[in-house]
This record gives structure tokens, C-alpha cells and sequence, in this order.
């Protein structure tokens, strides 16, 4: 990744985020986001850093607003989903991970990372009905096309899923893993 288009402060965050230093690259990035709120890789590097140093909300936060900024980078997604999952918000981390590699079918990082997840009887994302074979039976739909509540509805006595607070919507990703070298 070039780093020539950065602020030097970030260009300085990132060098210190590469050496292992997070303690130090972390107050640089705080500085380097509320600088330019718009700057994605300074989120990106402050969610890892702050997951790195123990604050994992306040990186799931910072990986958030880089996936926002950034919607086509598969890495970011990853960081997310790791991020996620050391919150232990696997339905979360599923879904992003899932997300990540439709973006990038070849990370092996993320489906490494997705394959830790357990499983859960959670509705799959639309990565996942679009990737497996076993698509869950849809409710019947009238010749008319419109679906009926009562097609719609779970049967009597059938289990829901539970659903998990703040589900990220789609996100975009990428560029470095959570507590690896640089991908």
C-alpha cells in the first residue's frame, strides 16, 4: 500500500502500526481522524490498533466508519468480522466475513477467520444464500406475486432465529489483518 497520499501524521501511524507499535501509533490516528474525518485508512489502522490494545468496541467502531468510507475493500470487511468475532458477536462476524469474500473470493484469511465462527441458526446473509447449495425453503408466494402474511410467517410452534443487535448492513473493506503482519 503506498502511503504518499496520507497526512504525515498517518503516514507516521502507519510506520509505528508496522513496527508492533500500537500504543504509540494509536493517539497519532485518534489525531489523524478527527483531522480529516473522511480519511478511511486512518480508521482502518485505528480499529486494528484500538482492537490491538484491548479497546474492541472502540475498533469495531473506527473498522465501521473505514468500511463506510471504503465499501470495496474486502480487507476491512475481514478486520470487521475479526474484530466481531472477538466481541463474540458471531452472528455479526458471519455476515461480515461472508461479505468480505464476495468481495474477494480469494482471501484465505477470511475464510480462515469465517470457519472459526461457530455456527448458529441464525437466517444467512445474502452471501451465504448466494454461495451454498442449501438455500432455506422461501415462504409461497401467490400467483399474484405479492406474499401473504400467513405464507410469510414462521409455522406454528417453529423456532426463530434470535437477532442480534446493531447487524451491520453490507460494509466494504480492506487492508490489513488483525493482529497478523500486513496482509
Amino acid at each position: 500500500m503506498s502511503t504518499s497520499s496520507l497526512s504525515p501524521i498517518t503516514q507516521e501511524a502507519i510506520r509505528l502500526y508496522q513496527a508492533g507499535n500500537f500504543a504509540g501509533a494509536r493517539p497519532l490516528l485518534e489525531q489523524a481522524v478527527k483531522e480529516d474525518p473522511r480519511n478511511g485508512r486512518a480508521f482502518q489502522f485505528l480499529g486494528i490498533t484500538r482492537c490491538q490494545t484491548g479497546d474492541v468496541p472502540g475498533g469495531i467502531e473506527a473498522l465501521r466508519e473505514a468500511v463506510r468510507l471504503l465499501p470495496t475493500e474486502a480487507m476491512i470487511r475481514y478486520n470487521l468480522g475479526v474484530a466481531l468475532e472477538k466481541a463474540g458477536r458471531f452472528e455479526s462476524a458471519r455476515y461480515v466475513l461472508e461479505e468480505s469474500l464476495l468481495l474477494d473470493p480469494t482471501n484465505a484469511r477470511a475464510r480462515e477467520a469465517l470457519n472459526r465462527i461457530p455456527d448458529t441458526t441464525a437466517p444467512a446473509s445474502p452471501a451465504r444464500m448466494a454461495t451454498t447449495a442449501a438455500v432455506p425453503p422461501m415462504a409461497s408466494v401467490p400467483a399474484t406475486g405479492a406474499t401473504t402474511a400467513a405464507a410469510a410467517a414462521p409455522a406454528a410452534g417453529a423456532e426463530t432465529a434470535p437477532q442480534e443487535e446493531n447487524r451491520p448492513v453490507p460494509l466494504p473493506g480492506g487492508l490489513m489483518p488483525l493482529g497478523g503482519a500486513p496482509a
